[in-house]
Order: C-alpha cells, then sequence, then structure tokens
C-alpha cells in the first residue's frame, strides 16, 4: 500500500509540473502580421525604451531597428504598476493616455510584477490588465501579452509571491483577449522561479541578451509564419542563436552556432541528470566509483599429482640409540602445491594499500573460486589410490 502511495504522488507531482511548464507559443488560429504595421508597448521598466543608459535596445525598438517592422512605440514607464495612478504613470493610464487613439495596430503589454511585489491582490492586476486587452480589441488591435517574468530571487520576492506571479500568468495565458501570449516564462526561469543568470541585470530586470531573446521571440510569434520546427541535427539556424527555428523550448531543441564555418544546428538541451551522448541523444550516465580497484587472485593454486618410483628420504627425531635413516617403499604418491608469492592489493579509505602474503599461504578468494579444481585433485587421488592398490595385488600374485 505505501508502494502504491508513493506512486501515485509521484505521478501526480510530475503532472502538476507539466501543466505549470506548458507552453503555448500562440492560438493556433492567428495568422502571423504584416510588419508594416503600428505597435505599441505599455508596461513597466522592462519594457522603457529608449532605456536611460541608452548602451543597448530594448525589445520594443528592436522589433523596428532589426526586425524591420514599420513603427514600434513604447509608453511604459519604470516603477509603473498595472492601475491608473499618476505617478508613476500606470499602465492602464498609459494605454488611455497614448495607445487608445493613437492608430496601432498591435498592443504588447508586459507588466503586473510591480503589483505583486508592492502587496497587491491578484484581481486587481487581472482587472487592470482584462481591461487594458478587452479595450484595444474593442479599438480593432490585435494584442500580444508577455507574461510576468521570474524574479523569484529578487530580495522582495518569497514564496507566496512567487505563486501569485503564477497565478497571474495562466490567467493571462487563458483570456481570450489575448491573441499571442509570448510564453518565455519558463526560458527565462533557471528552474526555481528565478531570473536566469544568462539574462538576468539585477535578478528581476532583463540585461541586453534578455532583450534580444524577447524581440526575437515575438518577432517569430506574431510576425513569421510558422512553417513547421527545423528537425533536431539540421543545419541551417541563424548562427546567432535562432533557437525558435529549433522549436526551442516545447521541443528542448536550440540552434548551436559555430557549426560548420559558423552555420547553426539544432541540438538537444539535455535536462539534470542526463548528459547529451550524441547531437539528440541524452543519456542517464551512472557514475564509476572512484579508488575501487578490481582485484583478480593471481595466486590461483594449481595442484599437481604424480606417480614416482623415486625413494623419499625423510629424516626421524634423533632416538636414545642415535639416528637412524627411513627409506619410503618404491611407487609413492607425491602431491606437490605450488603456490607463487604475490602482492594482493586491499583498500582501506579510498587508498590502495599492498601487503605482502605469506609464502605457502592460500587466500580464501582462491579457495573459494576453485572448487572444481580441488574436486579434480580428488578424483585424481582416487584414481591414484586404485592404481597403487592393483599394483600391490599384482606383488602379492607374484
Amino acid at each position: 500500500m505505501l508502494l502504491l502511495i508513493t506512486i501515485l504522488l509521484a505521478g501526480m507531482a510530475i503532472i502538476n509540473q507539466a501543466l505549470n511548464s506548458g507552453v503555448n507559443w500562440a492560438p493556433t488560429d492567428t495568422a502571423a502580421l504584416s510588419k508594416d504595421i503600428k505597435v505599441a508597448t505599455v508596461g513597466d521598466s522592462l519594457s522603457v525604451d529608449p532605456p536611460s543608459s541608452l548602451e543597448y535596445y530594448h525589445y520594443p525598438s528592436q522589433l523596428e531597428l532589426f526586425y524591420d517592422v514599420t513603427q514600434s512605440d513604447s509608453f511604459a514607464v519604470g516603477a509603473a504598476q498595472t492601475g491608473s495612478a499618476q505617478n508613476p504613470k500606470g499602465m492602464r493610464l498609459q494605454y488611455e493616455d497614448s495607445v487608445a487613439n493613437g492608430g496601432y495596430d498591435l498592443l504588447i503589454v508586459l507588466g503586473g510584477v510591480n503589483d505583486v511585489a508592492s502587496g497587491r491582490s491578484v484581481s486587481f492586476t487581472q482587472e487592470n490588465l482584462g481591461y487594458i486587452y478587452s479595450q484595444a480589441k474593442a479599438k480593432g488591435m490585435k494584442v500580444a501579452a508577455i507574461p510576468i517574468l521570474p524574479w523569484g530571487c529578487y530580495y522582495t520576492s518569497d514564496g507566496n509571491k512567487v505563486a501569485q506571479t503564477k497565478e497571474i500568468n495562466n490567467w493571462i495565458e487563458a483570456n481570450n483577449d489575448v491573441d499571442y501570449f509570448i510564453d518565455v516564462y519558463a526560458l527565462f526561469s533557471d528552474g526555481n522561479d528565478c531570473l536566469k543568470e544568462e539574462y538576468s541585470l539585477d535578478t528581476i530586470h532583463v540585461n541586453r541578451a534578455g532583450h534580444d531573446k524577447l524581440a526575437e521571440i515575438i518577432n517569430a510569434i506574431v510576425f513569421e509564419e510558422q512553417d513547421g520546427d527545423m528537425a533536431c541535427g539540421e543545419t541551417g539556424c541563424s548562427a546567432a542563436g535562432d533557437d525558435i527555428a529549433c522549436g526551442w523550448p516545447d521541443s528542448q531543441v536550440e540552434c548551436k552556432s559555430g557549426y560548420n564555418d559558423g552555420e547553426g544546428r539544432c541540438e538537444i538541451v539535455c535536462p539534470d541528470g542526463t548528459t547529451k551522448t550524441d547531437v539528440c541523444v541524452c543519456s542517464t550516465i551512472s557514475p564509476t566509483p572512484t579508488n575501487t580497484p578490481t582485484i583478480t587472485p593471481s595466486n590461483t593454486t594449481t595442484p599437481s599429482v604424480s606417480i614416482t618410483d623415486t625413494p623419499i628420504v625423510t629424516t626421524t627425531t634423533p632416538s636414545p640409540t642415535g639416528t637412524f635413516i627411513t627409506t619410503s617403499p618404491t611407487n609413492t604418491l607425491i602431491i606437490t602445491t605450488s603456490i607463487p608469492r604475490t602482492n594482493t592489493p586491499t583498500v582501506s579509505r579510498g587508498v590502495t594499500q599492498y601487503y605482502e602474503m605469506p609464502s605457502g599461504t592460500i587466500p580464501p578468494t582462491a579457495t573459494d573460486s576453485n572448487t572444481t579444481t580441488t574436486l579434480a585433485i580428488g578424483l585424481l587421488v582416487l584414481l591414484a589410490g586404485l592404481y597403487l592398490n592393483s599394483l600391490k595385488s599384482k606383488d602379492k600374485l607374484t
């Protein structure tokens, strides 16, 4: 019964993980948009563009500068929440003041983390985002929604806030007014609901690589026809790291650059606990114990049995009358055991040591492994005894 309960709980955990990590790149009935359109973005500091540092472009500008979208404007404000606050201007007010009557064709929405961080309820965020989505749809715009990115390692975050973040994200994904759900949470997460170091500026804001990746994925989902993913092992994806072309993250296959004069190749990304043993193969490899020598007995006893006519001379203990010599009869059975001297390894605390075995000592491993040899010796002894007995019988007859 305990085993059955354990299996059941493990299965439930796997199902829950699959549901929470599911990826939906876009509704199947939403076609790719033309790039000859006007795009607006509302949000918080993650979408502010141009950034105050001016060191690199954030994702809204990249759509226009690098992906040939005709016009891409951002009205995001740093530290903004989703409501109608005046300072900093909330996302709802950003939409009403700058987007609603601006003749835009596509609205990109990324926000909500400041709501959760400040203690706002989940319903507060859902109400404001729902308003923005529905009003944009009523104006004839398409809506692309980006979920709240992982921020579990930020100093104001905790387990409850991470749970609220996921609840909001699930609601965004299921909202009927969202045409394109840009599902990047799993891609940007380190597996523990923290922003992946590769994309992290300070565990809550994304860095240059993060903005590059956001722009790449938005372009792929919204503006490019989905003709099907490249197969694992196939070459031709962008050397800059066009993971989407390989089906990432649905397929767990990404584009590896530097292959074949810089051309990219789709290769599998192996989960924890496995090792890539081929371009598209992950294998579970058991660890090999260290300092564990394989001991093969080298001192196998090889008895030999022979019958000889050579007399054996032995010396007995001195007697009062002096030492006398005893001569053995002929046809004496001689059993000789040859045991070579050897160094046998032994292991103590992970260090291989050696001791010298005394000559003439048969180790247990040799004795135990030579049962067949022992039986053979016994059989030979028996045959020799029968032979000697027959010789004695002949002597008596003669």
